[in-house]
């Protein structure tokens, strides 16, 4: 009985421990203009997509 009360807490432990990094995890907002000279302005019509493929490692340098 005592041990599967012990089994029954680490377990319930775990699934709410073991979620709390997911809590803390985000995306880090990249300053993709700050990166590169020649990045467009935010209005410019190619800027959202050359800043996914930067944020998604798809364009570096």
């Amino acid at each position: 009985m005592f041990k599967r009360k012990m089994i029954a807490i680490v377990m319930v432990m775990a699934m709410v421990f073991g979620g709390i990094p997911g809590v803390f995890a985000q995306d880090a907002e990249t300053d993709v203009q700050a990166m590169f000279e020649d990045m467009p302005e935010a209005n410019y019509w190619s800027y959202a997509s050359l800043s996914a493929a930067v944020e998604n490692g798809l364009l570096n340098g």
